[in-house]
């Protein structure tokens, strides 16, 4: 699966565990209450629990204690990321990433997980439009567990997964451009956050999306991945601090400083699942879709 363009890796059973800077970031315990509405939590916790987890489990949030930084010297930060100065600039920066001319973002530290080829494309063009991707899964419908690319869990097993975006949005083009073609979609759910802990959905409070699922013999279904309000609002708090360490790069007043000052002020932060995920396009055609 493809959660944060670099999330995943295999441990020796090829059982998935994260190995994102995202998730060596902040711990987030203090959300883990162990209660919820999804089910057994001990379906959960044959596998391990980062941001993308479930926050009832008890073992949610165990990443360290670190606070946001870049994970990277200022002089590499001027090498990699330059000093943007227009939104097109940020967007060359993310674009470069895809394509694998850049090896981190302040978001990732880690190369591109194989899954990004897949909708790669899709990615490049909503960069191209200043939505800034740092989180995203391709759907499946149905792929055994031994696919080289979506695989995971045991063997002889069948994995799903639903589309899925993550992105920092111009608060104007959630409003104007996204937000009229989601609502005229009921397949579509989405988290919206920005830096003040403004936050809106088109769930019911403290919902829960489940995005990589896989069915085996012997066992339960296990839902390795999900998006939920509790790990967003989290989240959300922590991806806004990132632009503030990367902002730290720059001199105040200078115009790369200022950029990252605009974007601070006027962008969102989303997640978008697409339900449909036998519908592999469905979500990019949505999104990207210029009419």
């Amino acid at each position: 699966m493809q959660i944060i363009h670099t999330s995943l890796s295999r441990n020796d059973d090829n059982s998935i565990i994260s190995n994102t800077s995202i998730l060596q970031r902040r711990a987030i315990v203090s959300i883990s209450s162990g209660e919820g509405t999804l089910g057994k939590d001990a379906t959960w916790d044959d596998f391990p629990n980062g941001r993308f987890g479930d926050s009832r489990s008890p073992a949610y949030g165990e990443i360290d204690g670190y606070g946001p930084s870049l994970k990277i010297s200022n002089n590499r930060g001027y090498d990699v990321w330059g000093y943007p100065v227009t939104l097109d600039d940020i967007s060359k920066i993310f674009i470069n990433y895809l394509s694998k001319k850049i090896d981190i973002l302040p978001w990732s530290d880690l190369g591109l997980n194989s899954e990004t080829a897949i909708i790669q494309e899709e990615l490049i063009q909503l960069n191209e439009k200043h939505c800034f991707t740092i989180a995203s899964q391709p759907a499946t419908d149905c792929s055994r567990s031994s696919d080289k690319i979506f695989g995971w869990g045991p063997k002889n097993g069948y994995v799903y997964q639903k589309a899925f975006v993550e992105m920092f949005v111009s608060k104007k083009q959630w409003e104007d451009e996204f937000l009229p073609k989601i609502k005229k979609n009921k397949q579509i759910s989405y988290y919206v956050g920005d830096i003040n802990d403004n936050f809106s959905s088109n769930l019911p409070t403290l919902s829960s999306n489940c995005v990589t699922w896989g069915a085996f013999p012997d066992r339960e279904i296990i839902q390795t991945t999900i998006i939920e309000e509790e790990s967003f609002k989290a989240w959300n708090n922590e991806a806004f601090q990132i632009w503030r360490e990367w902002q730290r790069l720059y001199p105040k007043r200078t115009p790369s400083y200022q950029l990252i000052d605009k974007i601070l002020d006027e962008f969102y932060l989303v997640a978008i699942v697409h339900h449909d995920f036998p519908n592999e396009s469905a979500l990019w055609d949505i999104l990207i879709d210029n009419e």
